[in-house]
């Protein structure tokens, strides 16, 4: 039945060499007329090739699978490599900011510990220059008792003012009188 089929599906114009088959190894494909110029009747005789024809012989199945591993251990060393040279340069992409922030980072601790530095300094300079205890305390004492003596002279003050007010009015009644007669 199969060989039926091939001649029913068999193009009319087609030579029956010309189409491919199987069973056909890849120099005697090379042997055969190309399609394009098919002879005029089937009388008439093929053409001659007029060249010579390279003939490839097939590669070994060792050969072959060992180009194929090459060919791939290649390819996928390749491919390792630019995933491998991403990651570093990510990797690298990090550490590089991590490290441009850490450094604004200590700037920033160090113009803090500048700042602690003269607080301190002044700190020191405002200890060295301030009262002790016992110098405040005696200078407390030392203002109470010119307090104290302001105090007596005013209440002194006011003594003799008290008097001379009396004097005042004991001699403003006497010429009160000496007026009156």
């Amino acid at each position: 039945m199969a060989p039926l089929l091939r001649l029913l599906l068999r193009h009319p114009r087609q030579p029956a060499f010309i189409r491919r088959s199987f069973g056909t190894s890849i120099p005697r494909r090379a042997d055969a007329p190309s399609p394009t110029h098919p002879p005029a009747s089937p009388r008439e005789p093929e053409p001659a090739f007029t060249g010579s024809v390279r003939v490839k012989q097939p590669v070994g199945g060792f050969r072959g699978g060992l180009m194929g591993f090459a060919f791939g251990f290649a390819l996928a060393s390749a491919a390792g490599y630019c995933y491998l040279l991403q990651e570093y340069q990510a990797a690298s992409a990090t550490l590089q900011s991590t490290i441009n922030s850490l450094a604004s980072e200590t700037s920033k601790v160090q113009t803090h510990l500048a700042r602690i530095e003269r607080v301190e300094d002044e700190l020191h300079d405002l200890r060295a220059s301030a009262a002790s205890r016992e110098e405040v305390e005696r200078g407390t004492k030392e203002i109470q008792r010119v307090l104290d003596g302001l105090h007596v002279e005013v209440l002194e003050l006011r003594s003799y003012i008290v008097g001379l007010e009396h004097d005042l009015h004991r001699v403003v009644r006497a010429q009160d009188r000496a007026v009156r007669i």
